[in-house]
């Protein structure tokens, strides 16, 4: 984001978008932390799976402990979903 944007107040239309962009944020910091886990994953799967198969499955690394821990992932959504920038 650039420096004009973010010390900007955001009006009533880019407040949605600021918002937007910093849930995004969130999530993909999880996936970008975790990228290394991701590749691996991505490299082991069968030669014969689909595209999209091996990406899904690879994704399990991420989606793995969210699985495991319904209440705890829930909360987190809470969180995210009612943080304001």
């Amino acid at each position: 984001m650039s420096a004009a944007c973010s010390s900007a107040a955001p009006g009533p239309l880019l407040s949605g978008v600021h918002q937007f962009g910093v849930r995004w944020n969130a999530v993909l910091s999880a996936l970008d932390a975790r990228g290394g886990e991701i590749a691996d994953a991505l490299r082991g799967r069968p030669a014969g799976e689909s595209d999209w198969a091996t990406l899904r499955r690879a994704v399990d690394v991420v989606i793995g402990p969210y699985s495991r821990d319904p209440a705890h992932s829930l909360a987190l959504t809470r969180l995210i979903q009612a943080t304001r920038p």
